[in-house]
């Protein structure tokens, strides 16, 4: 689809607990940790790493988006599935939803705390984006057919190009 004007790189829930801690199968990363992707998120690991390091080195922003659940008391009425959490104690929920430390976040990304599947659902960052006059948002992340989908539905809403990174 191409780059139109100025771009920033998007990343969506790219947390600590979706990346299993070694090549494992499917099922053994989620015996691990039932938030994982398995190998599909390690094997993309490197390539969202270089994507992210090439942004940088072509002076894009980059907004790493992450849960507010740390910021707004749980609700009920967000709660997307029936998986009891109660058990979770802060200290794993602060681990699970960090931005995994492979990617390295660094002073100057700017981190978007969410509270539903969408990045720009009830945040500041469609503004964040016109004060920089950003034209296209390259979205890449985890998971593409919940969390990207929507970023990239309510980015395209706001009028910014958006293409999703593919591999």
């Amino acid at each position: 689809v191409g780059i139109k004007g100025k771009a920033a790189l998007l990343s969506i829930d790219l947390f600590a607990s979706v990346f299993p801690r070694g090549p494992m199968s499917l099922l053994d990363a989620i015996r691990d940790n039932p938030k994982s992707c398995g190998p599909y998120a390690w094997e993309a690991k490197p390539k969202i790493k270089l994507l992210l390091d090439l942004a940088r080195k072509s002076g894009w922003p980059i907004i790493q988006t992450t849960s507010d659940r740390l910021l707004v008391p749980e609700d009920e009425n967000r709660r997307a599935t029936n998986r009891d959490e109660s058990a979770l104690s802060t200290s794993q929920i602060k681990s699970d939803f960090a931005i995994d430390e492979y990617f390295e976040v660094l002073p100057e990304d700017r981190i978007v705390y969410k509270g539903r599947a969408s990045a720009f659902f009830d945040t500041d960052l469609a503004d964040y984006l016109k004060s920089k006059d950003i034209d296209t948002v390259v979205i890449c992340g985890e998971s593409t057919s919940g969390c990207v989908r929507s970023s990239a539905v309510d980015g395209f809403a706001h009028g910014f190009h958006v293409v999703v990174v593919e591999d």
